[in-house]
């Protein structure tokens, strides 16, 4: 099960979402019901969208199923523990 704020792997596209296989994005919410899910935010690199308060481009918030995700790089948690 993933945490608020992991970074997470889109495993496939899925077509509802204009997100391709193999993007990184971010845990926003994590909705506890069957089948588990989270809203996933997944950031521009091309810079085609808006900016965003900390003045990141983002493809835009999603709903993705825990069995479309695995992990990303994760290692900041490591960071944070040992402060």
């Amino acid at each position: 099960m993933f945490e608020l704020h992991d970074v997470v792997i889109l495993k496939r596209t899925i077509p509802e979402i204009p997100v391709p296989a193999g993007s990184a994005g971010t845990i926003v919410h994590v909705h506890h019901a069957d089948p588990l899910a989270y809203l996933v935010e997944f950031p521009d690199a091309l810079g085609a969208n808006g900016l965003d308060a900390n003045g990141l481009d983002t493809l835009g918030v999603y709903p993705v199923h825990a069995a479309n995700l695995v992990e990303g790089d994760n290692s900041w948690k490591d960071a944070r523990a040992h402060r």
